[in-house]
């Protein structure tokens, strides 16, 4: 199978190590998703078949506006750890990569970590959360366990240590005005014992059921398709992967933002952009994940969860849409009056930018992005 358009990743999404031969051209692809077809094609390939590599320039150091270079495919393939599972051979004018091992994750702990403050009234809908969570994890025969972290100590608390599965922390994430909130999670990634993570603020809502299926998933980290329910109305997207022109969080020139989830599927993560998550729920393989994400001084409202997805990104991680793991946010911070509208702007901005990453490309222009 040929991997030259964003249409033949999400087919070769489909496979699991079934296909014999995968041939990736990066030079066909957007630039932004080639290492998406690279991961994309390393859990597709079948035990003992091969990934090729090709329509890359062979020699020479920095970058290039028209094609990659050698160089940049070897890092990510020597950064992301799911390639230790391949044999690399290189020929003239191709990068070669022998499958040995499976990457099929096997069953495993599933941790489920909650950020809380200590209100008691969000404390009191989390504890309830984590009532049915845990009966529902009874009744399905489901390997989790529940982590709960809290910045006081209230008898409210305290009262989650008495609900089964449950470990309770505590973090003071408070400086000055700001709220720290990556402390918290990135004692989560510590404290965990399974091999999937999930960090979640009190508004989510994961049915058990979801959460088996990512037991089995192979990736690096992801965004759940995240829906919100309106009493008497309809099911409705809401945040959970963002695309962005860039991880930058310093510009005051651009418009970062093109499209979400909310406005258009997978597929049309088209053109130079970046994969974000949203930081209501952020999953991760941590036996895949050689770093703590959450290690940065970000705090909540200072675009945290782009900086988490930016650093994954430079350790050589994918951050993916899962859009067939589905949560629910019980809590709404978004006006649904405009949507149409908003679906319509956001086509036409995507549009917009896929034309200018064209013009640039063919331009030359040394300001297109890696």
């Amino acid at each position: 199978m040929q991997v030259n358009t964003v249409k033949d990743i999400v087919e070769l999404n489909n496979l699991s190590e079934s296909a014999p031969l995968v041939e990736v051209r990066v030079d066909r692809l957007p630039l932004g998703l080639w290492r998406n077809a690279l991961r994309v094609a390393s859990r597709a390939v079948s035990l003992g078949g091969q990934i090729k590599v090709l329509g890359f320039k062979k020699d020479g150091f920095g970058f290039d506006c028209k094609l990659l270079k050698r160089w940049q495919i070897m890092k990510f393939i020597a950064l992301n750890g799911i390639f230790a599972n391949f044999t690399f051979e290189e020929e003239a004018n191709s990068i070669l990569l022998k499958k040995d091992k499976s990457v099929v994750p096997p069953d495993q702990l599933i941790s489920i970590a909650y950020v809380c403050s200590s209100n008691v009234k969000e404390a009191q809908i989390l504890k309830t959360k984590l009532e049915t969570l845990n009966a529902d994890a009874d009744r399905l025969n489901a390997n989790i366990e529940m982590l709960v972290f809290f910045s006081e100590k209230t008898s409210i608390t305290e009262s989650f240590r008495a609900i089964h599965r449950t470990t309770v922390y505590y973090a003071d994430v408070m400086e000055g005005r700001r709220i720290n909130i990556l402390r918290k999670k990135k004692e989560a990634f510590d404290e965990a014992h399974g091999g999937v993570l999930v960090v979640a603020h009190t508004r989510i809502t994961m049915p058990v059921d979801q959460l088996i299926r990512l037991a089995r998933k192979d990736f690096d980290a992801a965004a759940p398709k995240v829906v919100y329910k309106e009493k008497g109305g309809p099911t409705r997207p809401y945040l959970d992967a963002l695309l962005l022109d860039g991880f930058s969080c310093w510009s005051t020139k651009k418009k970062t933002l093109v499209c979400s989830s909310m406005a258009l599927p997978y597929q049309y993560y088209l053109g130079n952009r970046v994969l974000s998550v949203d930081g209501g729920v952020i999953i991760l393989r941590r036996d895949r994940i050689k770093i703590n994400p959450f290690e940065l001084g970000s705090a909540w409202g200072e675009a945290e969860d782009v900086d988490v997805s930016n650093y994954l990104d430079l350790s050589g991680y994918v951050v993916e849409y899962l859009s067939e793991i589905e949560f629910e946010s019980t809590t709404n911070k978004l006006d649904f009056s405009d949507r149409g509208i908003r679906v319509v702007l956001d086509r036409v901005r995507l549009t917009a930018a896929i034309l200018r990453d064209f013009w640039l490309k063919w331009r030359g222009s040394t300001v297109w992005p890696i």
